[in-house]
């Protein structure tokens, strides 16, 4: 949390920084390209092959076993597995106000946590993960290039 607020204050003086979702409700256009930093929130899907589970020891009888707990272990086995074989890039598919993006990163650089893993086991299971974060967007490309997110737990 205190990146985040670091983060925000650092680029708010440089006037870097736009907060999409106060710019919806205005119904006002989300900036875009690499000079402005946008504040997002959004739910996105986890686009993820069947075939890529599939090389991940014992992650099979995991996803059989089905349940909760289950799916915490298989969410630890995936993201927090040392060799970056294993899925190093996630794509997760979602919108950033009107424009249909792709969100690439890096498995390695999510933070792990018990709200994280709950959210990456349900992401694993087809389930929508609402995140919040800095980046830049890039409708022309369909992509939200994020620097700084995480998972937020919605109830």
């Amino acid at each position: 949390m205190d990146q985040f607020r670091r983060l925000h204050r650092y680029l708010a003086t440089q006037h870097r920084l736009a907060f999409g979702p106060a710019l919806l409700l205005l119904g006002e256009e989300l900036p875009y390209g690499d000079g402005v930093w946008l504040y997002f929130t959004g739910t996105f899907r986890l686009r993820l092959d069947p075939a890529a589970l599939q090389d991940i020891p014992r992650a099979q009888e995991v996803i059989k076993a089905g349940g909760m707990s289950n799916s915490l272990r298989l969410a630890n086995m995936v993201f927090k597995q040392p060799d970056p074989f294993f899925l190093p890039l996630l794509e997760f598919e979602g919108a950033a106000g009107p424009h249909q993006v792709t969100m690439v990163l890096s498995r390695q650089h999510l933070l792990w946590g018990s709200a994280t893993g709950r959210d990456l086991a349900k992401a694993l299971s087809g389930h929508p993960v609402p995140f919040s974060g800095f980046g830049t967007l890039h409708p022309d490309e369909g992509e939200l290039r994020p620097f700084a997110l995480r998972t937020v737990n919605r109830r």
